[in-house]
């Protein structure tokens, strides 16, 4: 888990990767950014609580994987904002 102070750099990466080729919305990239810090966390408390760390982390890696890829798919010519 991240700790709250510590999310701002984690954030302003994120917030590049989702800005970077207009995909989304620039008013929502901020709000983006914050939900997908809340979700790496989530996922972290999760695999921190597992039974089998190794399993859940390599399954963690691949959900945020999974997370970032859906949220900027798709064509930005064709989505109406």
């Amino acid at each position: 888990m991240v700790p709250e102070g510590e999310t701002e750099p984690i954030r302003s990466v994120v917030l590049q990767l989702i800005g970077a080729d207009g995909r989304l919305p620039t008013r929502d990239v901020d709000l983006l950014a914050h939900m997908v810090v809340a979700a790496v966390n989530e996922a972290a408390l999760l695999i921190a609580r597992a039974r089998d760390s190794q399993d859940a982390l390599a399954r963690g890696e691949a959900a945020v994987d999974i997370l970032l890829d859906r949220l900027v798919a798709g064509d930005p010519t064709t989505r109406e904002f």
